[in-house]
C-alpha cells in the first residue's frame, strides 16, 4: 500500500472518529432540557419560533405539555425608564429564576438585586462586605424590577411543523393570563376522569384598545381537543382519527377581564419571550420559506 492510500485511510479513521462523537454530543444537546426554541408572539400579533424567527402555519395545531409549565421570576433593563425614551440602549434579560408545577414558590424578596447608578451602569452590592457595600448603594439611582413570569412547552401536531417543539415564556399582562387560563382549564380536564391531558388547538390572539400604546395584541389559544399525552418515541395523536383542520388566527374580541388589570404590567406592550428586547419588540418574522423534503 503507497503513502497516499495510507495517508487517506488514517485520515478516514480519524474523521470517523469525530463524526461519531460529534453526532453523539448533537443528539444529547437535542434531547438536553431547555434547548427548545423560543415561541413569541410580537406585537402585531403574529406568532413566530425558532432563531430564524420563522411564522407558525395559519391553521396549525399546537399541543400544550403540562410537563412544561413553568412559573416563576425574570428581571430585563429598562434603559429607557432611566436614559429617556431617546436611549437607544438595548435592554437585556438580568436574571430568570423559575419552578416547575407543583414545587414551592420562590419568594422574590430573595432574589439578587439588580441595581444601576444614575447613567444606567449596573451596580453589583457585596451583601458580605459591609463597608463596601454601603459605598455601593449611596451609587444607586434604582432598582430593575423582578416581573412574574410563565413558561409553557408547545409540540406541533399538524402542519409544516409538525414534530417540532417550542417553548413560550411572558412576563406580560397578557402572557400570564395565557398561561393563567391554561391552568385553569388543565385543572378542570383533571377531574373529568379522562387521561387525555394535552390540550390541543391554534395560536391566535385578541385586540383590545390601549390610551398609551393604541391597538395592542394579547396571545390566545383557541382550543380545540384534548389530546393523550405521547410516549416516547411515538408521535403524539388524538383519541381517535386524524387532527381535525381549524381555521387560522384571527381578530378576536377581547374577553372580558377575570380580574383587575396590574398598571404596572400594562405600562409597557406585551414583552412574550426571551429573545426579544423585554419590551415585546421581537425581531421581524421570517416569511414561510421551506425546502422541499
Amino acid at each position: 500500500m503507497n503513502t497516499a492510500v495510507q495517508a487517506a485511510s488514517a485520515v478516514s479513521k480519524e474523521v470517523e472518529k469525530y463524526r461519531k462523537a460529534v453526532g453523539r454530543e448533537r443528539k444529547n444537546r437535542k434531547e438536553r432540557p431547555g434547548r427548545e426554541p423560543f415561541l413569541r408572539m410580537a406585537k402585531d400579533g403574529v406568532w413566530t419560533f425558532g432563531k430564524e424567527n420563522i411564522e407558525v402555519q395559519d391553521g396549525s395545531l399546537w399541543a400544550i405539555h403540562p410537563d412544561g409549565y413553568k412559573f416563576g421570576w425574570t428581571c430585563w433593563t429598562r434603559y429607557e425608564d432611566v436614559l429617556g425614551k431617546d436611549s437607544k440602549k438595548k435592554d437585556k434579560k438580568l436574571g430568570l429564576v423559575m419552578v416547575e408545577m407543583g414545587a414551592d414558590p420562590i419568594d422574590p424578596d430573595t432574589l439578587e438585586r439588580f441595581c444601576y447608578d444614575k447613567k444606567g451602569k449596573p451596580i453589583h452590592i457585596d451583601a458580605d462586605d459591609v463597608a463596601e457595600a454601603k459605598k455601593q448603594e449611596a451609587k444607586v439611582k434604582g432598582e430593575w424590577d423582578w416581573k412574574e413570569c410563565v413558561e409553557l412547552q408547545f409540540l406541533c401536531v399538524s402542519g409544516e411543523d409538525k414534530g417540532k417543539k417550542a417553548v413560550y415564556n411572558s412576563s406580560s399582562s397578557g402572557g400570564l393570563d395565557f398561561g393563567e387560563d391554561w391552568l385553569e382549564m388543565f385543572t378542570e380536564q383533571l377531574y373529568t376522569g379522562s387521561d387525555d391531558l394535552m390540550a390541543v388547538g391554534a395560536l391566535t390572539h385578541s385586540t383590545y384598545p390601549s390610551k398609551q400604546w393604541g391597538k395592542t395584541y394579547k396571545p390566545e389559544f383557541d382550543f380545540d381537543a384534548w389530546w393523550p399525552l405521547p410516549k416516547p418515541g411515538v408521535d403524539a395523536a388524538p383519541p381517535s382519527g386524524d387532527a381535525p383542520a381549524i381555521e387560522g388566527p384571527k381578530d378576536k374580541k377581547p374577553k372580558k377581564d377575570k380580574k383587575k388589570k396590574d398598571k404596572k404590567a400594562d405600562a409597557a406592550p406585551p414583552a412574550d419571550a426571551p429573545g426579544d428586547d423585554g419590551k415585546g419588540n421581537a425581531p421581524a418574522p421570517t416569511r414561510r420559506r421551506r425546502r422541499p423534503d
